[in-house]
């Protein structure tokens, strides 16, 4: 495998290519991680997982588009028209068949791969999107600030923090307030991390209608397969992947899709975590839920799924 990194004024990210691939133009995969920001490969995605999509024959771009020089420093304020120009740039590499590109998304990134496909169904061929939301979040680690800008525009309306509307609202500010509200009962040490998922499950409560701010995943038109756990601590990414079949179903869209829950798993399927892991960006401790066998399970059983749907639809 051969990493290069990329610099450029609108890009940034690692490269990596397979050496052991067969003569010809090869399909490549778009990696998009979560909160913690960064290079995939460099954070919660793992080198190796990007290592075992390279093994495979995939070109495969680990995209950072917030939290590296060069580029927003926080999940604020991101600018799509970034993705598709990403997507350009690896469509004009040699050894890429243009007409073979997926997205693979993790946590937020997942959010992320949905909107993208929403917005720019043409240059996109499948999705992956791992532990995703249903809805367009709010900025991290304000809550109350836009995540996304497209053509110039927030978008509008995402889920808000909880406690207050004030713009410098954090999210660990939110953990804290609707704790002491005794909304969510857990302290923020290594010893009893937040479960983010109680705040996430109240803030959905308090919207009147969530649809509002739903995804509009019926503009895809590709295959798609979403993966979640039953025991996400993170936020409830089972429920939000039901919403997104249950959208789906109600517009008849003509895709092919497929949502896979496991039981006794949690956030980290991507990449299992054991025990309580520290948010850098959000500043506290968190778990991300299930047991270490439903984990391990769920992270096996999905890497064969995902190297099946990657086949099918690439």
């Amino acid at each position: 495998m051969k990493k290069i990194d990329i610099r450029e004024p609108n890009l940034v990210g690692r490269l990596f290519k397979p050496t052991n691939s067969q003569p010809g133009k090869l399909p490549a995969l778009i990696l998009l991680s979560g909160s913690d920001g960064g290079i995939p490969g460099t954070n919660a995605i793992p080198e190796f997982f990007i290592e075992n999509l390279s093994q495979l024959g995939y070109i495969v771009l680990a995209l950072a588009y917030f939290g590296v020089e060069g580029l927003p420093q926080h999940l604020e304020n991101i600018e799509l028209e970034y993705f598709p120009a990403a997507v350009k740039w690896l469509q004009a590499q040699a050894e890429v068949d243009a007409t073979r590109i997926s997205l693979i998304g993790n946590s937020r990134g997942g959010e992320l791969a949905l909107i993208l496909g929403t917005l720019f169904p043409n240059e996109i061929h499948s999705i992956i999107a791992y532990v995703p939301s249903s809805v367009i979040g709010g900025g991290f680690p304000y809550p109350n600030r836009p995540a996304w800008v497209y053509r110039g525009e927030p978008m509008t309306p995402f889920l808000p923090g909880l406690a207050n509307a004030n713009l410098n609202l954090t999210e660990r500010d939110d953990l804290e307030i609707v704790n002491g509200q005794q909304s969510v009962a857990t302290p923020h040490d290594t010893n009893n991390p937040y479960i983010v998922a109680d705040l996430f499950r109240s803030r959905n409560q308090a919207q009147a209608d969530l649809s509002q701010l739903a995804i509009p995943v019926e503009k895809i038109q590709c295959p798609l397969l979403l993966l979640s756990g039953d025991m996400d601590a993170i936020w409830p990414s089972n429920l939000y992947c039901e919403l997104v079949v249950k959208r789906l179903k109600q517009y008849q869209a003509p895709i092919k899709f497929k949502h896979i829950n496991y039981l006794n798993a949690g956030h980290g399927i991507l990449a299992t975590y054991d025990g309580p892991i520290y948010h850098p960006i959000g500043g506290f401790w968190c778990n991300l839920g299930g047991t270490p066998d439903g984990n391990k399970l769920a992270n096996e059983e999905s890497w064969q799924e995902v190297k099946s749907f990657l086949q099918t639809s690439l």
